[in-house]
């Protein structure tokens, strides 16, 4: 689950760049909206990795327990970092 967390996020920098170009004159809407879709799939792979770390580290398994603790921690974690 960690290395999937950590791989999750596809990285469109070489889209980011073509889109960026003066010949191709794209939409600055467009590509505003690439950007932020970018930084919200890296704000996610961040956060899963943090939850995944955190139950590897205390040695926890996944169950009908555990699941709403860790969907709670995703929620919280993702909150402190946004602030």
């Amino acid at each position: 689950l960690l290395f999937g967390a950590l791989i999750s996020a596809v990285d469109p920098v070489a889209t980011l760049s073509i889109m960026g170009s003066p010949e191709l004159n794209c939409d600055p809407l467009l590509y505003s909206l690439v950007f932020g879709e970018s930084v919200l799939n890296d704000a996610v792979a961040i956060v899963l990795f943090h939850t995944f770390r955190k139950f590897y580290e205390t040695r926890q398994q996944f169950g009908g327990v555990t699941i709403p603790i860790a969907v709670s921690l995703s929620l919280s974690l993702s909150l402190s970092l946004s602030l």
